[in-house]
């Protein structure tokens, strides 16, 4: 087709044809050149309005990503709280143990019960008559308190006078719990 050209360019070899031909297909030609600038810009907006979307969606995805990591944040802040409740409690647990093994001791054992006896008991008075009423007074006290046999004659030296403690100093803690009872 393109063999059949005239060497100046005209289409028909004729100079008014091709005018007209030029004119007739002028008004076609610019209809497509605007039907092009129509699609181009449409696809520009097409395009403007899909980066527009995927911002909004990057910046949604963004804000629901700061959302999740503030939560997590909270969640540790609060785990970590949690922890360190946990290893007060445990301290509490620990210290509770410890003051029950010390009691638990001879000497925890003798603390407590002599403080029981500090605030129900008297000192043995002077008159030997008085004595068995003290004595019979200090076993009730034991009975109560459910105080170990072991402890019994420590707990009652402390209310001795000094006559009862030169006594009990001859005599070993078990022979004085005998000749008490």
């Amino acid at each position: 087709m393109g063999d059949n050209l005239p060497p100046d360019g005209r289409v028909s070899g004729n100079a008014d044809l091709d005018r007209e031909m030029f004119e007739f297909e002028k008004p076609k030609w610019e209809a497509e050149e605007r039907y092009r600038e129509f699609e181009l810009k449409r696809c520009e907006d097409e395009e403007r309005r899909k980066d527009a979307e995927w911002k909004d969606r990057k910046s949604e995805r963004d804000e629901r990503r700061a959302e999740r990591e503030e939560r997590d944040r909270k969640w540790e802040a609060q785990l970590e709280d949690c922890k360190a409740v946990i290893k007060l409690k445990e301290a509490e647990f620990e210290l509770k143990k410890n003051e029950a093994a010390k009691q638990d001791t001879g000497v925890g054992k003798s603390k407590v019960f002599s403080d029981a006896m500090r605030s129900s008991s008297i000192r043995i008075s002077d008159d030997p008559i008085e004595a068995v009423a003290f004595f019979m007074n200090v076993e009730q006290l034991f009975d109560a308190y459910k105080v170990p046999t072991d402890l019994k004659a420590l707990l009652t030296s402390h209310y001795l006078n000094d006559k009862a403690k030169s006594i009990v100093s001859k005599l070993t803690p078990n022979a004085l719990l005998h000749e008490f009872k």
